[in-house]
């Protein structure tokens, strides 16, 4: 399960469940590293993810 907003950036989301979303061990890995890379890509990766997760939840 991966945080899509991190505890460490909102800890106040870690059990909300639009910020939680499934992945394989290497895909957090994957994500994570874009993450590090910089704070635009963190931002574009977390945009992408919270999209992810509407088409799912509806």
């Amino acid at each position: 399960m991966h945080h899509i907003v991190t505890a460490e950036d909102d800890p106040t989301l870690f059990y909300v469940e639009d910020n939680l979303i499934p992945l394989s061990r290497s895909s957090h890995d994957e994500i994570h590293v874009l993450y590090r890379k910089s704070e635009a890509s963190k931002a574009e990766t977390q945009a992408k993810l919270k999209s992810l997760v509407k088409k799912i939840a509806y």
